[in-house]
Order: C-alpha cells, then structure tokens, then sequence
C-alpha cells in the first residue's frame, strides 16, 4: 500500500488549524 501523502498533509493542515484556534481562545 503507497503512502498517501496528500492524506498526510491535509491531515497536518487540519492539525495546523486546530492550534491556531487553541492559541487565539487562549489569549483571550
């Protein structure tokens, strides 16, 4: 089975995501 990595990024993309809204709702 190959390595899907365009699986991967928009798997780390959505991680990406996550952080930047942790990092605003903790400055608020």
């Amino acid at each position: 089975m190959p390595f899907n990595l365009r699986k991967v990024e928009a798997e780390m993309s959505s991680l990406s995501n996550w952080d930047e809204r942790l990092n605003k709702t903790a400055e608020m």
